[in-house]
């Protein structure tokens, strides 16, 4: 009799043990689940960021090589524009009757070269 009693002794201590190991097992999946999940977000969030940064400087230079083009389009065509004895200040685009004629060809062949 007493042997049976250890045996069942025995069996749920067996019992316990795979059931704490189990819960155990489970409960540190979670929390590496957890922990993973969060380095995974963080590491997006800085991906994310990385990504507009690197966008934005993009854009950033796109523009400044657009406006350095239209500064210097716009030095030789003052230029061509002196050249030919054309008075650049006095040129009104706002009044179609004074623009001269003349500008817009230098000015239409200037912007073909450049």
């Amino acid at each position: 009799m007493n042997t049976n009693i250890e045996k069942r002794k025995s069996l749920l201590f067996t019992f316990i043990l795979i059931i704490s190991l189990t819960l155990g097992t489970i409960v540190a999946f979670f929390l590496f689940y957890k922990s993973n999940l969060h380095r995974i977000s963080s590491q997006n969030e800085n991906y994310i960021a990385d990504i507009a940064t690197q966008r934005a400087k993009l854009i950033n230079d796109l523009f400044d090589e657009n406006l350095s083009y239209i500064e210097s389009s716009t030095i030789v065509i003052e230029t061509e524009l002196i050249k030919q004895e054309l008075n650049p200040s006095a040129l009104d685009f706002e009044n179609e009757n004074d623009i001269d004629a003349n500008a817009i060809s230098t000015i239409s062949n200037v912007l073909k070269i450049v």
